[in-house]
């Protein structure tokens, strides 16, 4: 049986609600996104009112297609979502992706609007956001709305991010450094979908080779400690873990409605799991070349080659602070 969230990745159809005639509407940017990108599906375009965008007939809503849906992508204001949502669960729609904002991030009518997502969504239908970009995944044809010029080139790294603003940057970093991504998944406020659920898939993804991660606040702390810990030695799991402070808390609680978590209990975790631990973009992207270009099964052993002495003296600092072993050398 196809696990859903595969639906997200590479989706043999797609309906986008809330695409209007208007060409500067996200619906409508999204569609053109996904024809630069080269999506191969097939796509549906949904509004209240329209006839046509980009070639494509405008449908009331998504019980008027004819066809099977398996992914929706959802651009309305955040009022408008939960009667949407219904519509996609009477349709069948297993996978459906919340771009709008406005919703836990937002206050206390947001947050009431979230609870009602999930409700709907514990039904029978998985949600990524609300306020969100979405995936990106280069096999499955599907980019973000602002992706229609990323690499079509498919790699071995998977990125999580709560922020697509910051997913954006972070592909943009990497592609200078040869970096490809086989799978992101921008997930937002994580009502549904969240951390774990993408961890314990992409674990298992054979296109997969590296895990990284951009991480606000998570939803489930000890179901992805434990898939975490599971998974040690498998893939690479490299993290930026935000909000650690009590001014970053707050941030993140305004960004995507996060509960951050302690320093301690973030120590813990990545003394248990081995996970690595970054704390930039130029840090996880260093991290993502040296598990990409290193043999496997290289060891802690390490001989360092500097042209001057200032920097041998670094160096060793460097590499025995994080557990490596630098043996003297023969005169020879």
């Amino acid at each position: 049986m196809t696990n859903v969230i595969e639906h997200f990745f590479k989706p043999e159809s797609m309906a986008i609600i809330g695409a209007s005639e208007s060409l500067k509407s996200y619906g409508a940017r999204y569609i053109q996104a996904q024809l630069d990108f080269g999506y191969k599906g097939r796509l549906y375009a949904v509004n209240h009112n329209g006839e046509e965008v980009l070639g494509f007939r405008i449908y009331r809503s998504v019980l008027d297609i004819p066809d099977d849906i398996e992914l929706a992508f959802i651009c309305a204001p955040a009022r408008f979502t939960p009667g949407i949502l219904r519509d996609c669960l009477k349709k069948n729609i297993k996978a459906a992706i919340v771009f709008s904002a406005g919703f836990s991030e937002a206050g206390e009518e947001g947050h009431n609007i979230e609870k009602e997502l999930l409700s709907i969504a514990e039904q029978g239908v998985r949600i990524m956001g609300p306020n969100c970009f979405g995936p990106y995944c280069p096999k499955g044809g599907i980019t973000f709305v602002s992706g229609g010029g990323f690499s079509r080139q498919s790699g071995r790294t998977a990125l999580i991010a709560q922020s697509g603003q910051l997913s954006e940057g972070i592909i943009g970093r990497s592609f200078g450094e040869g970096i490809r991504y086989s799978k992101i998944a921008s997930y937002g406020n994580a009502c549904n979908i969240n951390e774990a659920d993408l961890l314990e898939y992409l674990m298992q993804d054979e296109d997969t080779k590296i895990f990284t991660s951009y991480l606000e606040g998570v939803r489930d702390g000890r179901r992805f400690f434990e898939i975490a810990r599971k998974n040690t030695g498998k893939k690479p799991i490299i993290i930026w873990k935000v909000g650690m402070t009590e001014t970053g808390a707050a941030a993140a609680a305004s960004h995507t409605g996060s509960l951050a978590g302690g320093i301690s209990a973030w120590d813990a975790f990545f003394r248990q799991t081995h996970a690595v631990k970054v704390g930039s973009i130029d840090e996880m992207v260093d991290a993502n070349v040296g598990f990409s270009c290193l043999p496997g099964g290289c060891g802690r052993r390490v001989t360092l080659v500097s042209g001057g002495g200032a920097g041998g003296v670094i160096g060793a600092d460097a590499c025995e602070s994080v557990g490596m072993q630098m043996s003297p050398l023969s005169k020879q």
